[in-house]
C-alpha cells in the first residue's frame, strides 16, 4: 500500500498470490491512496484474486503504469483492464512456482519485453539488466545456462 506518498517507485517485482483465499478485504495487490507521480512497471501479478493496482483519484495524477505482467493460472480473464503495453493473460512461464523459483524460463514471453528503467540496473540476486535486448519483467532477469 501506498499512502500519502510521492514519486512512488514499484518496478521489476514479482507479485504472487494463492486462489481462492477470501476476498473479504478487497487484496488488490498494489493500492495507491493520496500516492501522486508514481511509477509501477515492469512488474509481474500472478494469480490476483482482484484488481492488480487500485488508484484513488489523486493518486491518477502523473502516474506511470505499463509494461506489466497480469496472468491468472485458473484461466479467468483478470479483474480490470490493460494499461499501456501490459501482457495480459500471458502465462510468465516460472521455473519451478511450486517450490518458489519464480525465473523465467527461456521460452518466456516475458523476457526482453519490459521497458528501459535506469533506476533499475541489477535483478534480484544482482545479474545486471538487461541480459538480452531489453530488461525482462519481472523480478529476475533471464540469462541463458
Amino acid at each position: 500500500n501506498g499512502v500519502d506518498s510521492n514519486y512512488l517507485n514499484v518496478v521489476n517485482n514479482t507479485f504472487t498470490n494463492k486462489l481462492g483465499m477470501s476476498l473479504s478485504n478487497f487484496p488488490a495487490i498494489i493500492t495507491l491512496t493520496n500516492t501522486p507521480n508514481s511509477l509501477v512497471k515492469n512488474n509481474i501479478f500472478y494469480d490476483p484474486l482482484t484488481i492488480s493496482i487500485w488508484l484513488d483519484t489523486s493518486s491518477k495524477k502523473g502516474i506511470d503504469i505499463g509494461y506489466n505482467c497480469t496472468y491468472r493460472s485458473d484461466g479467468r480473464k483478470p479483474v480490470g483492464t490493460p494499461y499501456p503495453h501490459d501482457l495480459w493473460m500471458v502465462n510468465p512461464r516460472f521455473v519451478d512456482i511450486a517450490n518458489g523459483d519464480f525465473h523465467l524460463q527461456a521460452n518466456s514471453r516475458l523476457i526482453g519485453a519490459g521497458v528501459t528503467l535506469s533506476i533499475v540496473k541489477n535483478d534480484f540476486v544482482g545479474v545486471s539488466r538487461p541480459q538480452g535486448t531489453g530488461y525482462d519483467i519481472g523480478a529476475y532477469e533471464y540469462s541463458a545456462p
